[in-house]
């Protein structure tokens, strides 16, 4: 059921409250100075209570029938030996089973001896999903209960008795069982302040400002102000004004997770996939599987609903704001990696795609790389080309005419029809084609791989 803590309030009605719990040693106080609740001692114990379904376990009385197996579907009832009031026979072998269905709701029963006195070696044996208690002798155990057994057909419970061959016998046993209703009235937030509250029936855990209207669900922590986790277990909440489905970890404000099995650390992030990590502020995730780290990274990537090869599996933002996102590092699914902001390095399509200049070695210039093509000259002519770039730049240029799928370089003295030249002045590359002797070149392509410096 869902737990209130009660006594916080009782004790808030007076000007000065105090119950001491062993004289001397621990109790707990509040002080009309500063308004402040103490707590001393080893610490406090917070419990559910449990409620005893509403039906009297007398209307239901069965006996163990033997050796075959029974069932019943009572809520509470009473369970006897075979021989019910009377003594069980002695020397032969019974293996009685009785089956309690226990409903869809997975609900525990409790269990109380009303009475037990079996003969040497007889024993009762009551189960349920992962414990199974042995009872012998004549001595009364303590009431128990026991969560069921999940199986395909539902929740169980288990009840069997066996006894031995020999001349000892009792008088039986007597078992009185009860579903326990786990139910209580909803927690009363009060007037919208900020309130410490437990509930023991979700193992619900919320310190902070909370909605009135907030749904209690199992399993959740919150710790902070206005936080809405909307859906039913396993989330963690340290922060402000976040918003979470289960299985979920937030830390920080203002965090929006769509999905489940997330985890968000900062300000203002977004995930809208499962098993996904954001760390950063204004991030936004898209992918499932990824991590995403930094501030403001782009956004312009659109997922299918489905994992794809090129999904961003890692993403570095080094955004602004909301109108200036961009990434540093961008990294598919596939393994492409793209370094820089522009569409190519967003969605790379090779193994590693960088938007800027690269420098391999201190003393070496920083580089990049440029690809034109284009048609040769006519025989015996020349011919310009426009390169784009600062003449000063270039530190390279190689260039190949492709003859019949073979490719030409410049001076090529293997064919007296296929010779040319080149250079570059003035923004243009200038190719020559040598006078009588490049009649093959007329008009065929040519590229030109263009390597300059920052």
């Amino acid at each position: 059921m869902k737990k209130l803590l009660a006594i916080f309030l009782l004790l808030s009605q007076y000007s000065w409250g105090q119950i001491t719990l062993t004289p001397n040693s621990v109790g707990m106080n509040i002080n009309p100075d500063n308004e402040m609740l103490k707590v001393f001692g080893k610490g406090f114990l917070i419990e559910e209570k449990l409620n005893l379904v509403n039906v009297n376990p007398n209307s239901n009385v069965l006996n163990l029938v033997c050796p075959t197996s029974t069932t019943t579907s009572d809520s509470a009832g009473i369970v006897k030996d075979p021989n019910g009031n009377n003594p069980y026979l002695p020397g032969s072998a019974l293996n009685c089973a009785l089956t309690i269905h226990a409903g869809g709701d997975g609900s525990p029963i409790l269990f109380t001896f009303n009475s037990i006195d079996l003969g040497t070696g007889d024993t009762v044996f009551i189960s349920g999903s992962t414990q199974t208690f042995m009872f012998t002798g004549n001595q009364i155990p303590p009431p128990f209960y026991l969560t069921p057994n999940f199986t395909p057909a539902g929740y169980r419970f288990y009840i069997n008795f066996k006894t031995n061959t020999d001349m000892s016998a009792g008088q039986g046993f007597e078992i009185k069982y009860q579903k326990i209703i786990e139910s209580s009235a909803n927690i009363n937030y009060g007037s919208g302040g900020k309130v410490f509250s437990y509930d023991a029936k979700s193992n619900n855990l919320r310190i902070g400002k909370i909605n009135p209207s907030s749904t209690i669900f199992k399993d959740v922590f919150e710790f902070g102000n206005n936080n809405e986790v909307g859906e039913s277990f396993n989330t963690t909440v340290i922060g402000n004004e976040n918003s979470s489905k289960s299985l979920n970890y937030i830390f920080g404000n203002n965090n929006v997770l769509s999905g489940y099995y997330n985890v968000a650390i900062g300000h203002q992030n977004n995930i809208a996939r499962t098993n996904a990590m954001v760390f950063g502020n204004n991030l936004v995730s898209k992918s499932g599987s990824s991590l995403t780290l930094g501030f403001f990274n782009e956004m312009s990537d659109n997922p299918q609903t489905f994992e794809s090869s090129s999904d961003r599996l890692f993403q570095l933002g080094n955004g602004n704001s909301n109108t200036t996102r961009s990434n540093a590092l961008t990294i598919l699914r596939n393994g492409n990696v793209g370094l820089g902001n522009t569409s190519q390095t967003l969605s790379p399509d090779s193994r590693l795609v960088i938007d800027g200049f690269t420098r391999l070695g201190t003393d070496a210039p920083k580089i990049k790389m440029k690809e034109i093509s284009g048609k040769m000259p006519a025989a015996n002519a020349n011919g310009n080309y426009p390169h784009g770039l600062t003449d000063t730049q270039i530190l390279s240029i190689v260039v190949s005419a492709e003859v019949n799928n073979q490719f030409i370089p410049p001076n090529y003295t293997g064919n007296p029809s296929l010779e040319y030249n080149y250079y570059w002045a003035t923004g243009n590359l200038y190719i020559l084609n040598k006078n009588l002797n490049s009649s093959g070149l007329a008009d065929v392509p040519f590229k030109a791989f263009i390597t300059y410096k920052e």
